[in-house]
């Protein structure tokens, strides 16, 4: 103690004589400091490397050891626990570091208890550093050993007289330590007792009924103890015995099993234990057979803390009574905690489970709950209860990290994850080393303009002996061993790479997203990472946007605050899974999003209460001016449904599964898709802001600087079209497109001066009989090209009387200008007079059959016989459709003279044709006098 004063001392009073005093000092110590949100190692003593160095004698690389991965060898029980200490302390949250835990020291085989302790201490400079001391407790007991043997045979005396029967022995092997006088009153020891027996053997039972981990996660059990021949509650708890981790188990000598869990009324895991056998022949006599099914309550720890223990206690009520209801008459149980088991007869049990599951989902008091379910169907009846409850629990944890599923029935490859699963934590820093971590790209694409905006990568493990291992393998293999920062810093290596050299070959790059966990805010500064991989490789911020669940923000203070912070720097935040968690509102209260990526639990059952539950999550989300993107979609079913309502992006296999970036871009480009690039980011993105749940009509049109193409239209809209005969939009987008049409060049001149004005226009015009008001404006230009709101209307004779009123003049008098007017049904062979003489004509002679013929006789009568031939060539039956196509103009219109009868002279006249819009064999001809009309004074 005197030399760790002296170093303090010296430390803190004369920095230059610091590391010559430390390295004379036989203390395992070392010197930290917190520098950008890291702790940061600079000092280590030869004593620290001595006992904690596992061969490591150079001090440099000790340091570099403790930088990179000082909690190897620590305990996992404990590695969380030391990690959020250590940074609690270096953030000065906390001002002493003081903390106990077990860790792996090459002085000895098996677990070391190591006391580490630390205080700060500032230079004169105003440099702040940690000198943190540790002390292998296990070393000290074994210095002291006559100390110990008084405390041990102290402790043996209590044990002695404690009010019940205890045993202890070991968690591992089962090795018997110790049995205090009541248990041995209780149960006798077996013939020829020594130590090193079991606790089977001692008990007189051939095994446990679950191991001493689960007995001591499930605090109270029951088991049969057969020199009492009935069943007896026990309770266990850990503690350590010499050194090695140990078991206590208390055997209460009273008779009251808890066999009904009070909570929920139902069974208990205990009933199950000792009555699952009889329950099975008894619920379900004969031969046939059934299913053992695992209920999961996903998360149930966080709803506990965010909404109370009460509110946890009706929600498990409600779960239990909504079970029991869809399984009425069948053995339903609590296991444990926020596990329900069920024993079913019924053939149709993904149904039933997908209906358990709809109905518990909204019972969360305002949140969205998550079940997870695994189901066993046990054929062989001899196999014993628990274990086929244990499949079913395999079965459950197969989906635990797949967001799209929420029901799995186990298969035998099943038990293989487990040895997967060691082998991907034991194997992690080779994948990476060796390449074995690539990465897979899946389109995500612009709902509106079916276009590429952005990826999402994810991580692919090819192992060379394993070959292609899942994602939901490796992932929870890495996020249970506390590894999965290293799998995610190493993918933002490769998405950072991946795009610079796209970048550098000229190619379209998109913004690419990717999931961050909860853990990689706990193992490393995650936040750094990302910043050294961007400046590494010159990328923009923008390009890259974190996807982070909504859990994660209520996990700790620190990582709300680093998610801040990635916010503020100027990389996109996308809430993912939005709806799967317990505080979606609270959240979206509390932070800034850049979009939400709705659950993909909503689009698996596409049923109307889905669909209404996504069409207002979409609008509340523009309110609030956040993007929206639906994951899973795979029909074009609900393509379509996203479009309509204004989903703005879309993610699923219906567009693309993940692939590998080469093969993926040559995958959509077989299928039509392009890569968007940053000016058309922003021009498509004004779009995303509109409410296409709007009551009004609408559509939205793109104009490309020639033609316009309906991107939606939404029902009003449509039936606004109905109104004047066009079936469907594509027959509006031609006649729009149409130049050699009046309506086209009409909408075209309309589209023009919207565009040049800025501001929304109005154009009023007739079809089908009924007066059509068009509303356009302009949301967003790109090089001439824009993209329009658009709103069409039937003007209504309450309404618009007047302005009706008035376009009934215009028209009448527009119609008496014209001397004829005819049309033409060259499908039927006839012409058709409409007016005559400057009147609506009605006369039973209004239709003249066979168009050569008529013509002829029309020029040889009325056209002026030196116009004559002109005349005809003009009006050729056979190729005046084709002409008046090929027409720069879209119409055709020439002068000739004509008379109205023998007795009068000609007159030079203007003859214009047209086809009418919506048709390919009907023609218009209006004749009226020309400009400079006169009569020629002959008449023959």
């Amino acid at each position: 103690m005197e030399e760790i004063k002296k170093t303090e001392r010296l430390f803190g009073e004369k920095q230059e004589d610091y590391l010559t005093v430390l390295t004379q000092i036989d203390i395992p110590l070392a010197i930290y400091q917190y520098v950008n949100n890291k702790i940061v190692t600079i000092f280590v003593s030869d004593a620290l490397m001595e006992y904690m160095g596992h061969g490591i004698t150079d001090r440099e690389t000790m340091i570099e050891f403790y930088n990179e991965d000082m909690y190897r060898y620590v305990h996992p029980d404990d590695r969380d626990r030391i990690i959020t200490a250590a940074r609690d302390f270096a953030t000065g949250r906390s001002g002493v570091y003081d903390v106990v835990y077990k860790e792996q020291l090459p002085v000895r085989t098996g677990w070391s208890v190591i006391h580490a302790h630390g205080y700060h201490h500032n230079m004169s400079d105003g440099t702040r550093y940690a000198i943190v001391y540790y002390d292998d407790i296990t070393t000290a007991r074994e210095l002291n050993r006559a100390q110990e043997e008084l405390v041990n045979r102290t402790f043996f005396e209590s044990l002695a007289q404690y009010d019940e029967a205890i045993a202890i022995f070991d968690t591992e092997t089962h090795e018997l330590f110790y049995v205090n006088e009541r248990m041995r009153k209780f149960v006798p020891p077996p013939p020829g007792y020594a130590n090193g027996i079991s606790i089977e053997e001692y008990l007189g039972i051939s095994v446990l009924p679950f191991s001493a981990n689960e007995m001591i996660e499930r605090g109270k059990f029951t088991m049969m103890v057969p020199e009492k021949e009935k069943v007896m509650i026990f309770r266990a708890s850990r503690t350590e015995w010499h050194g090695r981790e140990a078991c206590v188990l208390l055997l209460a000598t009273h008779e009251d099993g808890q066999l009904v869990d009070e909570l929920t009324a139902l069974p208990s895991l205990n009933y199950l234990r000792v009555h699952g056998e009889k329950e099975m022949k008894t619920s379900i006599p004969g031969p046939r057979n059934f299913s053992v099914i695992f209920f999961d309550i996903c998360d149930f720890k966080e709803y506990n803390y965010l909404f109370g223990y009460d509110a946890g206690d009706r929600l498990l009520k409600q779960c239990a009574d909504v079970i029991r209801e869809h399984f009425k008459g069948e053995f339903v149980c609590r296991f444990y905690d926020d596990h329900f088991v069920v024993l079913s007869t019924k053939d149709n049990l993904a149904e039933e489970i997908a209906s358990v599951c709809r109905d518990i989902i909204g019972s969360g008091f305002g949140t969205t709950i998550q079940l997870k379910v695994g189901v066993y169907e046990m054929k062989n009846r001899d196999e014993g209860i628990i274990s086929a409850c244990e499949k079913a629990q395999i079965a459950r944890k197969w989906i635990q990290f797949d967001s799209s599923k929420f029901c799995c029935f186990y298969e035998p490859y099943m038990q293989e994850i487990d040895v997967l699963q060691q082998y991907v934590a034991s194997h992690i820093d080779e994948a990476i080393d060796e390449g074995w971590i690539e990465v897979y790209y899946q389109p995500i694409s612009c709902t509106l303009f079916g276009r590429i905006c952005s990826f999402e990568a994810l991580a692919r493990w090819r192992d060379p002996e394993r070959g292609l291992l899942e994602p939901g393998v490796f992932v929870g293999a890495l996020e249970k061993s506390h590894q999965i920062h290293k799998l995610d810093a190493y993918m933002i290596h490769l998405v950072c790479r991946d795009m610079r050299k796209r970048m550098d070959d000229g190619e379209t790059v998109v913004p690419i997203s990717f999931n961050l966990s909860r853990l990689d805010f706990v193992s490393c500064d995650i936040f750094q990472i990302i910043e050294d991989a961007v400046a590494a490789e010159n990328i923009d911020r923008s390009m890259l946007h974190i996807e982070i669940t909504e859990s994660l923000f209520a996990a700790n203070t620190y990582i709300k605050e680093q998610v801040v912070r990635f916010h503020k720097a100027g990389y996109e935040v996308w809430m993912d899974d939005f709806g799967s968690g317990y505080s979606s509102l609270n959240v979206l209260k509390d932070y800034d999003f850049d979009a939400l990526k709705i659950d993909m639990v909503f689009l698996s059952k596409f049923d109307q209460r889905s669909k209404d539950i996504i069409r207002a999550i979409v609008v509340m989300a523009k309110k609030i001016g956040i993007r929206t993107l639906a994951e899973g979609v795979e029909t074009e079913e609900q393509l379509a449904f996203l479009r309509q309502i204004g989903c703005e992006f879309v993610q699923g296999y219906l567009i693309s599964a993940p692939l590998p970036i080469r093969d993926g871009i040559k995958l959509l480009e077989s299928k039509n898709f392009s890569l968007v690039n940053p000016k058309e980011r922003v021009f498509f993105g004004n779009a995303s802001k509109l409410d296409f749940t709007t009551d009004r009509s609408m559509a939205v049109t793109f104009y490309d600087g020639q033609n316009q193409h309906f991107l939606f239209a939404n029902d009003k809209f449509k039936q606004a079209l109905a109104d004047v005969g066009m079936t469907s939009l594509k027959d509006a987008e031609d006649e729009m497109n149409e130049r050699h049409l009046p309506t086209g060049r009409m909408y075209r001149s309309f589209v023009e001066r919207t565009a040049a004005s800025g501001k929304q226009e109005e154009f009023t015009y007739s079809a089908g009989g009924k007066y059509m008001r068009l509303t356009l404006e302009a949301i967003s230009e790109m090089d001439g090209k824009y993209i329009f709101v658009n709103s069409l209307e039937t003007m209504t004779v309450h309404a618009d009387t007047k302005k009706i009123a008035r376009f009934n003049r215009y028209l009448m008098a527009m119609a008496m200008s014209y001397d004829d007017v005819a049309l033409i049904h060259f499908d039927e062979d006839y012409a058709e007079t409409i007016i005559s003489l400057g009147a609506f004509y009605d006369g039973d002679d209004a239709r003249h059959y066979k168009l050569k013929e008529s013509c002829r006789l029309y020029a040889e009568i009325f056209v002026h016989p030196e116009d004559r031939d002109a005349y005809l060539a003009f009006a050729e039956p056979d190729t005046l459709i084709k002409r008046i196509e090929d027409a720069e103009a879209g119409y055709l219109s020439e002068e000739f003279r004509r008379r109205r009868s023998t007795e009068e002279p000609y007159i030079w006249h203007q003859y214009t044709v047209f086809l009418m819009p919506n048709s390919e064999n009907l023609v218009m001809q209006m004749v009226r006098r020309a400009p400079h009309a006169f009569h020629c004074g002959c008449r023959e």
